[in-house]
């Protein structure tokens, strides 16, 4: 089982102890501090996503509003379209998050603890039974408010043909 771990600067130090449990656990693992010196970035994150089995997000408070962090996701997105693999995000922190959890992790389940021997057991349960990350309500609630949002712009291009073909009487005046 191959994991790839996408973490900030912020949490450089938790990504190293998490790589280190997860490696003593048997399970392949690569992120940013893997890199050799002078090797291409975006050339190796590409190939260690597309071989990944899941997928670890760290989400300290920098994760989001860090440009390199935003164009990892997407890499790592366009490696998993099918949405097949383990998606887990962690806050391993006590702080809430100052930006929420990103939109594309919106509908996985959320691992926050401060307990790290837990924390890793939880990791290898869901990449073990990668279905499991998926947060199913929020599944249900976003095929609900797509479903409605998709009747509004049917409602909406039906008005509008409406008014491109008013009824033929003339003006009214009073």
């Amino acid at each position: 089982m191959r994991v790839f771990i996408s973490f900030s600067h912020d949490d450089k130090d938790v990504a190293a102890r998490l790589e280190e449990a997860l490696r003593r656990r048997n399970v392949e693992t690569w992120s940013a501090l893997d890199l050799l010196p002078g090797e291409n970035w975006m050339s190796a994150l590409d190939k260690a996503s597309a071989s990944a089995d899941g997928f670890i997000f760290l989400l300290g408070n920098q994760a989001s509003q860090d440009p390199d962090m935003l164009g990892e996701w997407r890499k790592v997105l366009r490696n998993d379209s099918e949405s097949k693999k383990a998606l887990i995000p962690i806050v391993y922190s006590k702080e809430p998050l100052a930006r929420g959890v990103p939109a594309f992790l919106r509908n996985r389940q959320l691992l926050r603890t401060l307990n790290f021997d837990e924390l890793v057991d939880r990791i290898i349960h869901l990449l073990q039974h990668p279905a499991e990350t998926r947060d199913h309500r929020r599944d249900e609630e976003g095929k609900l408010d797509w479903t409605h949002r998709l009747e509004e712009l049917k409602e909406f291009a039906f008005e509008l043909k409406d008014n491109d073909n008013p009824p033929e009487t003339g003006p009214t005046y009073l």
